[in-house]
């Protein structure tokens, strides 16, 4: 007689295709539903992959953009949509990217950021 396996409890906005899985999301995430010129940008700034999941739905002409990101996972999925990055800051954090632009005060940034933030750069 074998013993049920717990269920096994994500904390995430991401579903599983784990039957044993019971997903409870503690944020949602919703995205606007607009349009934005990104002419007058030269650079991007994502510190995670939802603001470049958002920007992308609202704006997938990112080709002539330097791209900035914190952190693999947001790295990752920039490049997943097509798009090189330019530059990653070394550490996850909101001050290591305060570090790394300042190289690049020329630059017009666009920082696609949801509305409440945790880091206040």
């Amino acid at each position: 007689m074998g013993v049920d396996r717990p269920s096994i409890y994500l904390l995430s906005p991401t579903l599983s295709d784990d039957s044993r899985v019971i997903a409870l999301p503690m944020t949602t995430i919703n995205y606007f539903h607009k349009t934005i010129d990104l002419n007058n940008f030269t650079a991007l700034i994502f510190t995670s992959k939802h603001g470049a999941k958002a920007l992308f739905k609202l704006n997938s002409n990112w080709n002539d953009k330097k791209i900035f990101v914190i952190g693999d996972a947001t790295k990752n999925y920039v490049e997943s949509l097509g798009f090189k990055v330019y530059k990653k800051a070394s550490l996850a954090y909101g001050e290591a990217m305060v570090s790394l632009l300042e190289d690049y005060r020329d630059e017009i940034f666009l920082y696609s950021r949801p509305i409440k933030v945790v880091s206040d750069i």
